[in-house]
């Protein structure tokens, strides 16, 4: 339980690592990192959401959504690769 507690956590810093990452490379006018982002954001939200019902912290329960929104994330790669 507590290796799983701390794999989570750290999960958390990683996202939010990303998401500076990508912000950054928006400001600098990078029209793909937009489109990451877009699907990053589904997929930072969902596997939020599920690492916090997982957690069993508040009433959240856990949708198993993340898989959908990794789908989300992935046609948005597509997109990219598709637009280069």
């Amino acid at each position: 339980y507590k290796v799983l507690l701390i794999w989570q956590l750290t999960a958390l810093f990683v996202f939010i690592y990303v998401v500076y990452t990508m912000i950054k490379a928006m400001r600098t006018g990078n029209k793909d990192a937009r489109r990451l982002f877009i699907g990053f954001v589904f997929l930072f939200i969902a596997t939020v959401w599920d690492l916090i019902g997982s957690m069993q912290i508040t009433s959240i329960k856990n949708l198993g959504l993340a898989k959908y929104a990794f789908f989300i994330f992935v046609i948005g790669i597509a997109v990219v690769l598709a637009n280069k």
